[in-house]
């Protein structure tokens, strides 16, 4: 599973370089949202949205297939590795709720106003939530 060369999870790729689609390509890993590959459509200037638990261009026309990034097939079985998925289905349809979540919270955060105090308290509540997503099952009860 080798990522192309515009992959969101390929450092030094365009779409490595802007921070919140790398940050959504990594929620979107460690909770098993599926994510799609940038390559062939201007994910710049397409307004990508959650349907259905996908991400789903908006508005735009496509002009290529939409399937599965290979980074992020890549690290999806990295954390599943890590034991970071858990392999309970309602466990990860837990995970998957709060990576929604977070999902929802970033682009709040991107669309507050500038130097608010609602931007912060979007920022302050993912924090939260990045902290749960990446605790591997078992580690609250570990630290406690």
């Amino acid at each position: 599973m080798n990522p192309c060369d515009t992959c969101a999870f390929r450092n030094g790729a365009e779409a490595n370089s802007e921070p919140y689609n790398r940050l959504r390509a990594l929620v979107c890993a460690v909770s098993g949202i599926p994510f799609y590959c940038h390559h062939g459509f201007d994910w710049q200037t397409t307004d990508i949205s959650l349907i259905n638990r996908r991400f789903v261009p908006v508005g735009g026309e496509l002009t290529c297939r939409m399937h599965a990034c290979a980074g992020w097939k890549r690290e999806v079985a990295r954390f599943k590795a890590n034991g970071q998925i858990p392999s309970d289905p309602a466990v990860r349809s837990v995970q998957r709720q709060f990576g929604e979540y977070a999902l929802c919270l970033i682009k709040a955060a991107i669309d507050a106003p500038e130097d608010s105090a609602e931007k912060e308290a979007h920022w302050k509540e993912l924090r939260g939530v990045m902290e749960m997503l990446f605790q591997r099952p078992g580690q609250a009860e570990e630290a406690a």
